[in-house]
């Protein structure tokens, strides 16, 4: 009945000429919603040892195995999402991202009680770990505060919750209304997830690596289907932590990816996209607010980007030096070659005009079209396919007739006019209309002479012009130059030049419960010891 019902409904819509696909939302104020939360004196502290880490790390001071960037990276995420991911006997701070989510949360709750509205929110850190209950979670937690101002447990989902089986009854929950606030990764609340019916907010705790995660977490609710015209989507930010800085890279990423994509004559590679370790130098600014690492990554792509138009320009040089030794010279010559040709043609054609009809085939003169036309298929049709032989003389000039096959793998039969040059007519089944075509390719000489003119005085053009652009330096040298020596500089000042072991991980929940049995498995052996 479900599957009756969707299809009734898309008949309709293939019928009725009235109705129309129904408008995306929009962003209230055309703005994110930017909420920002200060550094707490234990969170810089943790930014502090972090810094001492990498410069251990940097100086090669420690095995990558015990200690290196990525797993700095991940703890950094973890400290700008909640320091309790870290340590969980650290204070609580009411003012903390996780708290001013649960308020942000609870106030779309209330406002859009009469129409049900429904919220998402999207954390690809501190995902339940059903393995380690005693651990802190950021969606425990959430939750936990939000039951606590008042909405109902069964108001509250995790995606993560649910089997692949039963995905499609907690997606018609969220569309009704039932489940109004549903949390999960940018992996399983991605693509696919149809639940915007009634959807008026999304909350991003943290920040994907890759642009294309938030495309497709903002993509739930910013969907046609929903029911409202205006909604808001929250972006948590802790500041002095990797928060802001992870915003910063996705967005230089974003800018990169979307000039690539609109350039048609840039080179379509980004290989730092999905890395997913920072650098000790970015470690360094990034805790020390150093604004010269946002300058250098903006710096980097605005480089890469000219470099590769320098590239397209060097491609499109040696292309224009091809058509100025080859192509138009070629070309050129070719034209007044056969220009001349048929100047001499013409003047054989006028000499050689009849009132009546007349041929010359195996050396007999022939004043009957229909007897003629007989002859030269009888001809033909004795030679084997290409092989061409000459059988007689028409107004002036020889005829060579010949069997082949068309660019449409069709038999054909053809008769050519050969004089200083050669005229090809396809052959029809009449005899009579074999001759017509033979005279309207004699009368076309000066229509193809015309277009001869013009293809050598084009060709002439064009090749005055490309000499003139080969002249012509890459326009943005100066500022390709400028930008590379202000890049240099500010690597060698943050060190971003060294090169650093890095291991890389694109799979945030995987690593994250990865490095947490790590460190199980550490202190079972330490006890053993």
């Amino acid at each position: 009945p479900e599957l009756m019902n969707i299809y009734s409904d898309f008949a309709d819509i293939r019928t009725s000429e009235s109705l129309s696909l129904p408008n995306i939302p929009k962003l209230e104020n055309d703005k994110y919603i930017i909420v920002e939360s200060k550094v707490t004196d234990e969170i810089q502290a943790k930014m502090d040892e972090f810094v001492r880490r990498a410069e251990l790390i940097h100086a090669h001071a420690v095995d990558s195995k015990e200690d290196n960037m990525l797993k700095i990276t991940h703890e950094g995420r973890l400290l700008g999402t909640d320091i309790h991911l870290l340590d969980q006997d650290a204070p609580f701070d009411p003012d903390s991202k996780l708290n001013k989510v649960v308020e942000n949360v609870y106030k779309e709750y209330v406002n859009s009680e009469q129409t049900k509205g429904t919220q998402i929110i999207f954390s690809d850190i501190g995902t339940p770990k059903y393995d380690y209950p005693n651990t802190f979670t950021v969606y425990d937690y959430v939750k936990d505060e939000l039951i606590k101002k008042g909405i109902p447990e069964q108001e509250i989902a995790f995606i993560h919750d649910v089997s692949a089986d039963k995905t499609e009854q907690l997606y018609r929950k969220v569309r009704n209304g039932d489940v109004r606030v549903l949390m999960g990764s940018s992996d399983k609340c991605g693509t696919g997830v149809n639940v915007q019916n009634k959807l008026v907010a999304a909350h991003h705790i943290d920040c994907p690596w890759k642009p294309s995660a938030i495309e497709q977490r903002e993509g739930r609710i910013l969907r046609q289907g929903n029911e409202n015209e205006v909604v808001r989507i929250y972006r948590y930010v802790t500041s002095g932590t990797f928060d802001a800085y992870s915003w910063a890279l996705v967005e230089t990423k974003q800018k990169f990816i979307s000039q690539i994509m609109t350039t048609k004559n840039t080179g379509r590679s980004f290989d730092d996209a999905d890395s997913s370790a920072l650098s000790y130098a970015e470690i360094k600014a990034v805790a020390t607010g150093d604004p010269r690492i946002k300058e250098s990554m903006e710096l980097k792509m605005e480089v890469d980007k000219l470099k590769r138009l320098k590239n397209s320009y060097r491609k499109n040089k040696f292309e224009l030096e091809k058509k100025v030794e080859i192509v138009y010279p070629s070309q050129i010559t070719h034209a007044e070659k056969s220009i001349e040709e048929i100047k001499q043609d013409i003047v054989i054609r006028d000499s050689n005009r009849q009132e009546g009809f007349s041929v010359e085939l195996k050396g007999q003169i022939i004043n009957d079209k229909e007897k003629a036309g007989a002859l030269i298929t009888s001809i033909i049709q004795s030679l084997d396919y290409e092989q061409k032989a000459f059988i007689g003389n028409y107004r002036g000039f020889r005829l060579r007739v010949y069997r082949s096959v068309s660019d449409l793998f069709e038999r054909c039969n053809i008769m050519e006019l050969v004089g200083n040059h050669t005229y090809k007519v396809y052959m029809s089944d009449s005899a009579v209309g074999n001759f017509v075509r033979l005279d309207n390719m004699l009368d076309k000489f000066d229509k193809e002479l015309s277009r001869l003119e013009e293809v050598k005085e084009s060709a002439e053009s064009n090749l005055e012009i490309a000499k003139k652009e080969l002249l012509e330096p890459f326009p943005q040298e100066d500022e390709l130059n400028q930008k590379m020596a202000r890049l240099n500089e500010l690597e060698n000042d943050l060190c971003l030049d060294k090169p650093e072991i890095i291991v890389e991980d694109d799979n945030p929940e995987e690593d994250e419960k990865s490095i947490l049995e790590t460190e199980r498995k550490e202190k079972v052996k330490n006890l053993k010891i």
